[in-house]
């Protein structure tokens, strides 16, 4: 029995210890290709820097009511009041990334596509 238990534990012992190996660490392989910092990066000359766009929207209604301007993710970009009558111009900067805003005005809620950096629409 003696034997057995003497066995056993060299076998759990044999595991463990060949089991442990030391980790290499590798230098970094750096690509030559590439560029380090900001002064060796080349991009094309018609690639836009710019994050946002600026839209000119003219909105008109039939009510005294408050007009708002959201994306489809719910961030409202512009609340504002809008007389009966007279056009409604905002001149707005919103993400490049948004392709169409909701216009919410007396109970309508329009989507309506960023496609022109003018903008008209009428409720009615």
């Amino acid at each position: 029995m003696k034997n057995l238990s003497f066995l056993v534990a060299l076998m759990i012992g044999v595991f463990i210890f060949s089991s442990c190996k030391k980790d290499e660490i590798q230098a970094p392989i750096v690509d030559t290709k590439k560029p380090q910092n900001m002064s060796e990066l080349i991009a094309s000359p018609t690639f836009d820097w710019k994050t946002t766009k600026k839209y000119q929207i003219s909105i008109s209604g039939n009510f005294n009511d408050v007009i708002t301007v959201k994306s489809k993710t719910g961030v409202i970009y512009h609340k504002g009041f809008m007389k009966t009558g007279t056009s409604y111009k905002l001149n707005i900067t919103l993400p490049a990334t948004e392709t169409s805003v909701q216009l919410i005005y007396h109970g309508q809620n329009i989507e309506c596509a960023l496609n022109q950096a003018s903008i008209n629409y009428t409720f009615i």
